[in-house]
């Protein structure tokens, strides 16, 4: 460019001195400077102001040069670390949204868990009410056979010696009544057996005795104490039994409780981790947003100065 504009002015200079040799030749006009050095003198100044020009804008190009290149190196690095910083915040929700699916999954399966704990817990606690309920029927069913055995036992005791006459035969009819009751008691629950000589006692107790001979009081009471003897031995094996079932449902109910409270603190803990991890997860996301939108637009201004830059480049 600015050989080209060197080469115009000494066209034009040359042009203005042959101009100055064709009108001293008409005028002949006497001067201090001839005609040559006048030319001389406008190319020297030609070529200062060109010279001048050129250092100008050979200062303006250096600058819009150093300009091109900080630029392109600060962008450069700016984008170098924008992509970096969304490579590094994409593999960290990658990480967050692996880590919250978890979480969802595992309050998920804690919760059904809980479910079925209760569920389990509430079926046992209603066996149980179930079970307290037949055992109190049945050992009120057996208190009373074993109270019928032992008012009969005593009636026989208290009356032994006078069973004749209708006094007699009324207290006999009282105690086959009551050992009747027992009897009924125990085989409902289960309790009388062909070997129990119950059915075959009821058979010796007569309606009217004769005489003492004719009905062995003591015979009968034996019996009845034998009897009265094992269904108190029963009744004391069904409570103990009750007690022992009481005290092993309690504790695994305790334990079924405490593990339902625990679990319950687990799904506390990870319901608070869930929400952590979804904060973090948005921050996330909203920097990513940011950074990718910082990125195209860092691009987008690097294109454009390098378009520049090789412009003016080429320009000069």
């Amino acid at each position: 460019m600015m050989m080209g504009l060197l080469t115009t002015l000494l066209c034009s200079a040359f042009q203005a001195h042959a101009v100055l040799l064709s009108a001293n030749q008409k005028q002949k006009v006497h001067a201090d400077v001839t005609p040559v050095e006048k030319v001389i003198n406008m190319v020297e100044e030609l070529q200062a102001k060109v010279s001048a020009e050129g250092k100008a804008e050979a200062t303006t190009y250096d600058a819009f040069g150093c300009f091109c290149k900080s630029k392109t190196d600060e962008k450069t690095k700016a984008i170098s670390e924008e992509e970096q910083t969304v490579s590094d915040l994409a593999s960290e929700i990658k990480k967050l949204s692996a880590k919250r699916d978890q979480l969802d999954q595992d309050i998920q399966d804690l919760t059904e868990e809980i479910a079925d704990h209760e569920h389990f817990l509430a079926t046992a606690e209603g066996i149980r009410k179930q079970e307290r309920a037949v055992f109190e029927a049945s050992d009120l069913d057996l208190e009373k056979s074993v109270h019928q055995l032992q008012a009969a036992v005593d009636k026989l005791k208290a009356g032994a010696g006078f069973l004749q006459g209708a006094s007699g035969a009324k207290m006999l009819a009282a105690v086959k009544d009551q050992v009747q009751t027992a009897l009924d008691m125990a085989d409902s629950l289960g309790m009388v057996d062909g070997n129990s000589g119950l059915p075959a006692l009821l058979q010796q107790i007569p309606e009217v005795p004769e005489n003492d001979y004719d009905f062995h009081s003591q015979g009968i009471i034996d019996l009845l104490k034998d009897l009265h003897k094992n269904w108190s031995e029963k009744k004391a094996t069904l409570e103990a039994e009750e007690d022992a079932a009481s005290s092993a449902f309690n504790a695994a109910a305790d334990a079924k409780r405490t593990e339902i409270s625990t679990t319950k603190d687990t799904i506390n803990t990870q319901t608070s981790a869930l929400d952590t991890t979804n904060s973090d997860l948005a921050t996330d996301t909203a920097d990513l947003t940011e950074t990718n939108a910082l990125l195209a637009d860092d691009k987008t201004y690097l294109k454009d100065l390098t378009e520049q830059c090789e412009r003016k480049a080429r320009e000069w």
